[in-house]
């Protein structure tokens, strides 16, 4: 029962909200994919991708701009890698900032503590 006209000459797409995304094996740009699940009650999963192999550095801030965790600090291959966020260490409630660090580029997210 559903029907839809196009009246443009321009190229269109059906777009399914619920069907999965892939992504590619190697993102164009440095990126934190994802930390599930945010908010963090006790452990959160980041993932990040990289352009190409490299030293990364992924550090938790504090909303003061202060580091509160290293999370990663080493040699990666180009491509998604993912590391572990404890929040059991001593982390109050409240916002923090993960950036993640490669050469001169930089990536951060927002995240949620909350218990």
């Amino acid at each position: 029962g559903n029907s839809g006209e196009d009246v443009s000459d321009g190229d269109f797409e059906l777009y399914d909200p619920l069907a999965s995304v892939s992504e590619p094996d190697i993102p164009a740009h440095l990126i934190i994919a994802s930390v599930k699940p945010n908010p963090v009650a006790e452990r959160a999963i980041v993932r990040f991708g990289i352009p190409s192999d490299g030293k990364v550095s992924i550090t938790l801030y504090d909303v003061s701009g202060r580091v509160v965790a290293t999370l990663a600090d080493g040699l990666y291959t180009a491509g998604y890698h993912s590391v572990s966020l404890s929040a059991g260490a001593g982390l109050r409630s409240g916002i923090y900032f993960v950036s993640l660090q490669m050469g001169s580029e930089t990536s951060s997210r927002k995240i949620v503590i909350s218990r």
